[in-house]
This record gives C-alpha cells, structure tokens and sequence, in this order.
C-alpha cells in the first residue's frame, strides 16, 4: 500500500489537492461568518448542532494541520533563519495591507465620530499593532451599530500560527524533528494536560495557580491550535508509515461526521473531543491534499486562502453597515464571496506572490548575515 510518504514524494512534496482544499476552508470561514447578520441568532435557532459543530470546528483546526504538515516539510529543507524569513514573508506583506486599509480607509469613511477625533484616540494606533500579531479588534466609531462590532474577527488566529512556526523553528534547532517520538509525546503531553486539567475545572478542585494553568492549557486559543499543527507535523514525520488509504480516509470523514451528529454544545469545549478529533482532521486534510482526483488546475500556482481569510470579515461588517435589513444566511454568503475573493486575488498576484519571490534574495542574505555573525567571535 502506498504511503502519505511516497504520494507526497511524487508530487515532488506538493500535494496537488491542497490549493483546493485551502480554498473551501477559506470560503467556509466566510460562511460561517455570515452569522455577523445577527450575531448567530439565526444559526443558534434553525441551525442542528451537527452542522454548527462541524462548521464552527472545521475550517481552523484543518488549517492548522495542514500548516503544521506543509511547514515541516519546509523546516526541514531550510535553515532556521531561512525558514523564518520564509514565513514572515508569507504572513506579514498581506497581514500589512488589510491591517491597513481597515485604519486608513475603511475606517475613516465609517466611523460615527469625525475625523478629528478618529485619528487622535488610542484605538487608531492601536489597532495597527495586529500587524505585528498583537490582536486589537476595534476602531474608534466603526462598525458600533453592527450586531457584532469587531473590525476583523479573524486576525485572532494569527499570533497562534506565528507561534506555531516559532515553536516548530525552536523544535528543529534542537534537533528533535530527527526524534520524532519527542515531538509525538509532547503532543500526547499537551493534550493530556489538558484533559486533565479540564478534569480538575469540572469537578471542582482547587490547587496553586489553578486558574491561570487552566486557562493557558484549556481555554486559551492556542491551547487547541497548537496541538492541531503539531498533529499535522507529526504526519509529516511519520509519513513513511502512514498508509494513503481511501478506506482510512472515509473512515475519518465517516467518524468526524458521526461526532458532529452526536454531540452536543459542551462537546466545543472538551479537550477529549479535540484529542480524538485531531488526528481525523489531520488524516482527512492530508489525504484530501495528496489526491490527484481532488486537484483543480486552474489553481496551480494559486492560493487565494489566505486573503479570503483575511478580507472576509471586514467584508462582511462593511456590506452590514450599509445593509442593515439583511437576514438570509445563503444570500449573504454570496455577496460578500464574491468582492471578498475579488480582493483575494487582488492580494496574491500584488503583494503576496511579489512578497515570495523575495525568498530567493532576502532569505540567502538572512543566512549569510547569521553565519557571518556566529563565525565573528570565533575570530576574535
């Protein structure tokens, strides 16, 4: 039987179905947050549990693993500093822009308070440190008569894939990407802190900085992000054992929709749930991204996920503002789709795919300028 090793090896380590799958994360996002229309009454009321459960966990914890899966791979070709400059690359040019526009141009010509004003309050400054991935999700008058007034809900996610790759740069300085047991204990370890430190919350037991441990290892975002792209690195590491198996992946898909039937509301917040969820999404993900049959040329070279990600949520606040009556879900979802994959596009072919093709100067230089700095005190 194949492995995920030796598809992926064909495919000279790029997954053909990838570009595809990013895009219907992506797109699934912005559906989800069609629920800004009114705060997700509508969904809460006429929505089953399933289909919330699996809209409202599936998108982030598969880009998750499929960042972890991809990004490994990078790691381990490339230099730490290399590696590093590789990812702020393709993080901060269009994190910059939409960061931005929101302050410079969406703000402005919204905001309730005059000009004057806008531009003297804290929150305006403020709000710019989200590009240096320090989430700050309001502007001075814009959006307060929406139901949900953030600017762009979305930028919370991205201090977490930051630390991701810092963790992962830190992992493989160490060398432990070649003790890839470490790196699967440690994931097991996350997760079972906590499980167990939900365990104690549950029941009622107290003990030395309970509190400020149970947030960092149950409630904190990262706390079910980081574990998610450390799943997905886990079967990158292990990809030459990991069999590429229709039959496999049918059965993860069967089971995550299964979870979705079965559960309930608590279940969102259940760190066993997210144990045995994460190698599912981990196998669905990869297995999707390495198939030919979920592949679309016209993708090649395209990955217009990330700015669909990105505008999406400021998109949709903007056509709120203006259009307050709105009230269908599928409606909404269609004209706010579509300028938000306008700007994708928009994104990628200006600033992001411009901003990689950087790599080949900037990251060389990067490394030479740290192994001249290493070898420098040697010399003296």
């Amino acid at each position: 039987m194949k492995s995920i090793g030796s598809v992926l090896d064909a495919n000279r380590g790029i997954g053909p179905g990838f570009n595809l799958l990013r895009l219907i994360l992506a797109l699934t996002v912005v559906f989800i947050h069609c629920s800004l229309i009114d705060n997700g009454a509508a969904a809460d009321q006429f929505w089953p549990y399933g289909a919330r459960w699996a809209l409202n966990n599936l998108p982030v914890p598969m880009f998750f693993v499929v960042s972890g899966f991809l990004v490994a791979a990078s790691v381990e070709r490339l230099s730490i500093d290399q590696f590093l400059v590789n990812r702020l690359l393709r993080i901060l040019p269009a994190l910059i822009l939409v960061v931005a526009l929101a302050a410079l141009v969406l703000g402005p010509l919204l905001t309730e308070d005059s000009l004057a004003t806008y531009f003297s309050q804290r929150g305006f400054y403020s709000y710019f440190l989200n590009a240096a991935g320090l989430h700050h999700d309001a502007l001075p008058g814009v959006f307060e008569t929406n139901p949900v007034d953030e600017i762009n809900g979305s930028l919370w996610t991205i201090p977490h894939e930051v630390s991701c790759y810092i963790l992962l740069a830190v992992i493989a300085g160490f060398g432990l990407l070649r003790r890839r047991w470490l790196v699967l204990a440690a994931t097991i370890g996350l997760y079972g802190l906590a499980i167990g430190f939900w365990l104690i919350d549950r029941y009622g037991l107290h003990f030395p900085m309970g509190d400020k441990l149970t947030y960092i290892f149950v409630w904190r975002g990262a706390a079910k992000l980081v574990p998610l792209f450390l799943t997905g690195t886990l079967f990158h590491l292990f990809r030459a054992e990991i069999p590429m198996s229709r039959v496999l992946g049918l059965t993860a898909g069967a089971a995550l929709v299964a979870i979705a039937v079965i559960g309930n509301p608590s279940w969102q917040d259940n760190p066993i749930v997210w144990a045995v969820t994460a190698p599912l999404f981990a196998y669905v993900a990869v297995y999707l991204g390495l198939s030919a049959w979920f592949a679309l040329p016209i993708l090649a070279g395209l990955d217009y996920s990330y700015g669909i990600y990105l505008f999406g949520f400021p998109v949709q606040q903007t056509l709120i503002h203006f259009l307050p009556g709105m009230s269908n879900y599928w409606v909404f979802f269609v004209i706010s789709a579509v300028p938000t994959v306008i700007l994708a596009a928009l994104s990628w072919h200006f600033v992001e795919k411009p901003a990689l093709g950087l790599k080949r100067t900037i990251g060389p230089m990067v490394h030479a300028l740290v192994r001249r700095r290493r070898r420098s005190p040697a010399r003296a």
